[in-house]
């Protein structure tokens, strides 16, 4: 078993192959592009714009499953808008990146099996 579980996106679908395959394809297509947002935004200490990059991967994570770093952004969020634990930071995002980039072929594969 991976890290991704697409239950609630198949619940939320009610049967539509078509929904599920564009909302895997979106977050296919833009988590590569946050991931190097997130990086970046980390290395520069820019911590207001990475709450708002983390923030917009909320729908799309908890819509393939990834509960675990529902809760890590949302700390993430909390930390930045309280202004605390900021050396924290740098630790969360790597292992929001490294989870995303672990469900990417997991991502593939989901839309492999389905198209």
């Amino acid at each position: 078993m991976g890290i991704t579980n697409l239950s609630l996106l198949k619940e939320f679908a009610d049967g539509d192959e078509e929904f599920i395959l564009e909302i895997l394809g979106i977050y296919q297509g833009e988590t590569p592009q946050a991931i190097q947002k997130i990086k970046a935004l980390t290395a520069s200490q820019e911590w207001e714009e990475l709450r708002k990059v983390v923030h917009k991967l909320k729908s799309s994570l908890s819509m393939i499953g990834l509960n675990d770093l529902l809760s890590i952004i949302t700390t993430m969020e909390q930390n930045i808008k309280e202004q605390i634990n900021l050396e924290d930071l740098a630790g969360l995002s790597s292992q929001v990146i490294e989870q995303c980039q672990k469900s990417l072929p997991e991502v593939d594969q989901h839309i492999a099996e389905i198209s």
